[in-house]
């Protein structure tokens, strides 16, 4: 049941890069790979109107609301990796909290519909970015494209639909989610009928008249309050109204073989890959090509190794975490975690736009349709991140209090050479994004694959246990011996969905990266996501 559940949690990851590389034979081409083709239309329709990649990022935000409802919304989180040119990459930490008031002694059973969610942040993290990063476009044309889509409709293509399909039951028994998400009479709404979305529509033109300050202390938070007074839910009007902005911070910055990288800090998994990736280091990098009989098996260590670090020894405090996060990322530690080793869902978009600004941001509302409870008046889901809570654990630092961030495994990462950036990278799958991750870049930094043809290579999962979930069983006896020889072992991955022969649970990475002399995009063929380019 652990991994049935972690194949449902899923985030929105976005990426937006903003480089000026003065060797770029296209410098003028704007890049956008993002989980539907419509939140790419999205991007490049504000690129054409004047904005930067963080107004492009901002509509694809919202797009991915409408198209991708399941992944993200307006009742989840957001978190952003920007790097502007001159500039240090910087963090915008949109974590959303748990309520100010909770009562005692809540259990498991307590955490699901209303119970289940965390103050939405998402609203306020795109606000904040339009505010002190837009190239000066109106905060209305941002919305526009999503007010469409949600007026006009799209087409469900095979992932969304699949999702759609696996998770009926548990949105045809709530009369709100079934009428807002399902066809008529709490039927399966077909792939090729445009889906409309009329009440979330209404919404989104409030915000857009009225701006982001209309969720958090207007009408739209007088009836958010209201919906969860009338279903029990926990958020208040003074939650909503105290919600602070998204702070800054430094990413964690680690290198890999001349790369250097940077990551999103805790809560996320940043610190993870780094320590996961400077494990990959200390082996030499043709024992990582393709054709390698130890590939595999070096890549399974690492990922144990980290994945095992995280969870038997995380990061205590959440907010002053620095030193401790210098020892897990020190590359000398690494070397000590191999030798005593010897002895949760989501979507993801990444931007450049013509002038070389870059961001890198994460969505989610937690599990498949969050908590699977709506306002049948705003038309969104609220997130359902309070299970991401550990209870009656009070030395663990995300045991469930007031005022608290949720354990997460959002992690936007920017690669960077010689001081300009080369890569922006993300994935949905909760802890199968670190997984994702740090596969994806040693495949293109030691196995010397393109970004089109590392973004669908097969992927691996390892657990703490040694437990490994494969994508594909075509690799060499050699590789899978060496994996069993070594004391991992084999388990069948969920398959409840799968999407050109490709399993989603293994992620599904939207990529840029900096190939021969220009920028490319690459969409992962697990999703439905493409990728865009605007002249």
């Amino acid at each position: 049941m652990k991994i049935f559940k972690s194949l449902t949690n899923f985030s929105v990851v976005i990426f937006i890069f903003f480089s000026v590389c003065s060797d770029s034979k296209d410098s003028n081409v704007g890049v956008i790979s993002a989980g539907s083709p419509e939140a790419v239309s999205a991007g490049l329709q504000i690129l054409k109107q004047g904005g930067n990649a963080v107004d492009a990022s901002i509509a694809v935000a919202f797009a991915l609301a409408v198209t991708e409802p399941a992944q993200s919304g307006l009742g989840g989180q957001a978190q952003f990796l920007i790097y502007k040119p001159g500039d240090e990459p910087i963090i915008i930490n949109g974590t959303s909290f748990s309520p100010l008031n909770l009562p005692e002694n809540i259990s498991k059973q307590d955490l699901v519909k209303y119970k289940a969610t965390t103050v939405p942040s998402m609203v306020k993290v795109l606000d904040y970015l339009w505010k002190n990063y837009s190239a000066g476009l109106e905060w209305s044309d941002l919305l526009n494209p999503s007010i469409g889509f949600a007026e006009e409709g799209f087409p469900l293509a095979e992932f969304r639909h699949k999702v759609l399909e696996f998770n009926q039951n548990e949105l045809r028994k709530d009369p709100v989610t079934s009428e807002l998400f399902l066809g008529k009479g709490g039927s399966l709404i077909k792939k090729d009928v445009s889906w409309k979305q009329p009440v979330l529509a209404k919404t989104l033109k409030q915000l857009a008249e009225k701006g982001a300050e209309d969720f958090y202390c207007g009408d739209i938070a007088k009836k958010i309050v209201e919906d969860m007074k009338i279903n029990n839910g926990w958020i208040t009007k003074d939650d909503l109204t105290n919600l602070a902005n998204p702070k800054n911070q430094k990413p964690l910055r680690g290198t890999y073989r001349g790369y250097e990288i940077y990551t999103m800090p805790p809560p996320g998994g940043g610190w993870v890959i780094i320590q996961a990736l400077n494990i990959l280091e200390q082996y030499p990098s043709e024992k990582l090509k393709l054709e390698s009989d130890d590939r595999l098996k070096l890549i399974a260590i690492a990922l144990q190794i980290a994945h095992s670090s995280r969870s038997e020894e995380p990061v205590e405090d959440l907010i002053n975490y620095q030193e401790d996060v210098n020892l897990k990322i020190d590359k000398n530690h690494a070397k000590k975690l191999i030798d005593d080793y010897s002895n949760g869902e989501t979507t993801h978009f990444s931007v450049v736009d013509k002038n070389g600004m870059v961001v890198s941001a994460t969505l989610s509302i937690n599990n498949y349709f969050g908590s699977k409870a709506a306002s049948p008046e705003l038309g969104f889901l609220y997130n359902d991140y309070m299970n991401e809570f550990k209870l009656s654990e009070p030395g663990n630092p995300f045991n469930l209090r007031p005022d608290a961030m949720p354990y997460s495994s959002m992690t936007p990462t920017i690669l960077m050479k010689d001081g300009k950036p080369v890569m922006a990278i993300g994935s949905p799958g909760s802890e199968r994004i670190i997984s994702a991750i740090v596969q994806f870049i040693s495949l293109w930094i030691d196995a010397g694959l393109n970004l089109e043809d590392a973004v669908p290579y097969p992927r691996i999962h390892v657990t703490p246990d040694k437990t490994v979930y494969m994508e594909s069983d075509n690799i060499p006896t050699t590789q899978k011996a060496n994996l069993i020889n070594s004391g991992f072992v084999f388990e069948q991955q969920p398959s409840e969905i799968i999407v050109k022969g490709l399993n989603p649970y293994f992620g599904g990475i939207n990529a840029i990266a900096f190939e021969n002399g220009e920028w490319k995009g690459a969409a992962d063929p697990r999703r439905d996501g493409t990728a865009g380019y605007s002249h």
